[in-house]
């Protein structure tokens, strides 16, 4: 697979009245054609800006971002908005054009590309139909859900065929469903048309769905980077395993009940629980879990809840010792 984006030593700092703040630096990475690549960070790694030096919206203070070979920084203005004809944008708040109908949005990058008139109208409406919206044609952004003006902000992105589409936290307004029906579009996308796709999230559901690779900025830095089953697998930094695995709040203890806090580490195979309700005839409530499986194993914490009596709590501790599941008692 060719490689579509080399981004080198990227770095970006902004200049205040006081003084200077750095919002990303050292950024190496690779990015290859028909990818969904993640990147995903807390609030203020710096993902949004990040996106924004890939395409030039934001200038890079140091390093390099080549698109399909170029070097974007070498590129004069009227020839950089060429190349920007085949990246596409979707952005958190959609920014469509109020005062125009979900067509006329459409249109927008095929007018500003000088595209027949005809033939633009024709290529928006086949895009509309292909995110479920031609019937809105005529509609204007303010009578759509939030769902359907991402759908259209997708279509304007598609206008003019580009090759790589950047989302940045594209579902982050949406509701859960939506959420997901939005990331299903993105995925038939890449598939059907061989797109490639950069997403920033700080929604590790996100790139669980849809993304085959993905990186991890953290204080303005990539902190990991690899495949997704990969990183999930096995998290190296404290970051990366917050992220993908966030610890349960403590359990406050009760006087009638022991709970204990179990953590997988992808050595044990599900079912646990049923398992050892089964051998152990002793009965548990889960109070909270936070778990995934990936390629069949499990990853997370989880704590239960028994009664205090010494024979079942002895049943129990003897049960987790003896699968290599670690565990402690909640104090």
């Amino acid at each position: 697979m060719s490689q579509i984006i080399k981004i080198e030593n990227l770095k970006k700092t902004y200049k205040s009245k006081k003084e200077y703040l750095t919002a990303i630096k050292n950024i190496n990475l690779s990015i290859e054609e028909k990818d969904i690549y993640g990147i995903i960070g807390l609030s203020g790694a710096g993902k949004s800006t990040l996106i924004r030096c890939i395409n030039f919206l934001e200038k890079p203070t140091e390093g390099k971002v080549y698109f399909k070979g170029i070097d974007l920084s070498s590129l004069k203005n009227k020839d950089l908005l060429k190349v920007r004809q085949n990246i596409g944008m979707i952005f958190q708040n959609f920014n469509l054009l109020e005062q125009r109908t979900v067509l006329e949005n459409v249109l927008y990058p095929l007018e500003i590309a000088k595209v027949n008139k005809e033939e633009a109208k024709e290529k928006a409406l086949s895009l509309l139909e292909e995110v479920g919206l031609k019937e809105k044609a005529n509609n204007y952004p303010s009578q759509l859900s939030g769902g359907q003006k991402q759908r259209v902000a997708i279509a304007r992105a598609l206008a003019t065929n580009p090759s790589l589409l950047l989302c940045d936290e594209a579902t982050s307004a949406l509701d859960p469903n939506t959420t997901n029906q939005i990331l299903s579009l993105l995925k038939e996308i890449n598939e059907k048309y061989g797109i490639t796709i950069i997403v920033i999230t700080h929604e590790m559901k996100v790139i669980e769905t849809i993304c085959n690779k993905v990186a991890i900025i953290d204080k303005s830095e990539i902190v990991e980077e690899g495949e997704v089953k990969d990183i999930f697998i096995s998290p190296k930094t404290d970051i990366a395993k917050e992220l993908i695995l966030p610890k349960l709040d403590v359990i406050t203890k009760s006087s009638k009940h022991t709970k204990f806090r179990l953590i997988f580490d992808g050595n044990v195979m599900d079912p646990v629980i049923s398992t050892m309700i089964l051998q152990t005839k002793v009965l548990v409530n889960i109070i909270k879990a936070n778990v995934r499986t990936v390629d069949s194993k499990t990853y997370g914490e989880m704590i239960i809840e028994l009664s205090d009596d010494e024979t079942s709590l002895a049943k129990v501790k003897n049960f987790l010792s003896n699968n290599n599941i670690t565990f402690q008692e909640e104090e």
